[in-house]
């Protein structure tokens, strides 16, 4: 294993906030919901409640802004936009069941429809697959999204929105083993003629990581050019380059830039607050009694059917 769990934990967290600001730059747009709080959130229920008693999930102290969705009404646009939102509130779980495919599967599909956005979860599945994958070791930037497809097909229940999200991974696939540069990307998944959705940010982000995974700066600068894009884009990215990388990865000046909460926009969290956050989430997921008093550090903890020296 190339890097500790924890480094992968706080690299995924890191970087989707450091994500988040660098494409809020760029583009100064607000959320349909607090979603870098709502994953601070889900993370403190993760730690609380070690995925028992239904994660706890529900009992969260998070406010959503999104818009009011009834669970028998088409979504509207606005409520598509927020397929890359979810993807992002609902990272935190992606780490702490990236072992265990089936019960992550199952407790992102239950958190989406019980807030009545089923017609989301092809989005929030994709990511989530992505990261574990990042986590055990198995992602191959070559082949990972036709795995998403065939993971997709065979596990999400088939919607409109679903099906929008396959095309839009099969033509960033297409796009990827052409080799063609953003501006082309930004033509084929996000045209000018269509309105805009989080499906279209989901690919673009994997399109953008996918095209060079193992540099973080260059994946993030990319992901910053995708316009009215860019911020979703840009967070999803970086949760993507940082599991992938781990917080190592991650630019020295742009870690260091996240000493303050109020340079994190929604997230009310500091870089080394973070961190700690993720050490205490890693506790939790590998069965610490009091994960508030744990130090794993140092540990010698891998993802599980993985050798790693100590």
């Amino acid at each position: 294993m190339r890097y500790s769990l924890l480094s992968r934990f706080q690299g995924a967290l890191l970087g989707a906030a450091l994500g988040d600001r660098l494409g809020f730059e760029f583009q100064k747009q607000p959320s349909h919901l607090n979603y870098g709080k709502t994953a601070i959130d889900y993370a403190e229920a993760l730690i609380h409640w070690g995925g028992q008693n239904g994660l706890g999930l529900g009992q969260t102290n998070h406010q959503f802004s999104a818009p009011e969705k009834q669970s028998q009404s088409p979504l509207n646009q606005a409520q598509l936009m927020m397929a890359a939102e979810w993807a992002i509130a609902t990272l935190p779980i992606a780490l702490f069941f990236h072992d265990d495919e089936i019960k992550l599967q199952q407790t992102l599909q239950t958190l989406v429809n019980g807030q009545g956005y089923g017609g989301l979860q092809g989005g929030v599945l994709t990511s989530g697959f992505a990261i574990a994958q990042a986590l055990q070791e198995r992602l191959k930037p070559l082949d990972l999204i036709p795995r998403t497809i065939a993971y997709l097909q065979r596990e999400s229940t088939p919607t409109d929105s679903d099906s929008d999200l396959i095309t839009k991974l099969q033509q960033g696939q297409s796009l990827l083993q052409e080799g063609r540069d953003l501006h082309t990307a930004l033509r084929v998944l996000l045209p000018t003629n269509q309105s805009r959705t989080g499906n279209r940010a989901i690919s673009l982000a994997l399109f953008c990581f996918l095209s060079t995974p193992e540099d973080m700066r260059l994946t993030l600068l990319r992901a910053v050019r995708c316009g009215s894009e860019s911020r979703m884009v840009c967070a999803l990215t970086g949760a993507l380059a940082g599991a992938y990388n781990s917080a190592g990865g991650i630019p020295v000046e742009w870690s260091l830039s996240l000493s303050k909460p109020s340079q994190i926009l929604d997230w009310q969290i500091s870089g080394p607050e973070i961190c700690y956050l993720s050490e205490r989430l890693l506790a939790a997921w590998s069965g610490v009694y009091d994960p508030t008093i744990s130090s794993l550090s140092h540990s010698a903890i891998a993802a599980p059917g993985i050798i790693r020296p100590r």
